[in-house]
């Protein structure tokens, strides 16, 4: 069984740029459900479509790398 999901990038922006009492929460579990990749992929596209600058995620044996706090992984990618 597959289930899909549309997901406006603009709402979905703006509700993470506008700060406001009752969303207080409810960022963390819309990152868990969607993921960083997803945040990373708007990123990208963000990029791309304000600044015409084009990116790629930065990868070391096929695996993305991870920028790191000097102790350990820290969550995240580069990007390129």
């Amino acid at each position: 069984m597959t289930a899909n999901v549309t997901i406006n990038r603009h709402d979905l922006l703006s509700f993470f740029d506008v700060k406001s009492r009752e969303s207080n929460g409810h960022i963390s579990a819309i990152v868990g459900v969607v993921g960083e990749d997803f945040g990373i992929a708007l990123l990208r596209k963000c990029l791309l479509d304000q600044h015409g600058t084009t990116s790629r995620v930065i990868t070391e044996g096929g695996v993305p790398k991870t920028p790191t706090n000097g102790t350990g992984w820290i969550d995240g990618c580069w990007l390129r």
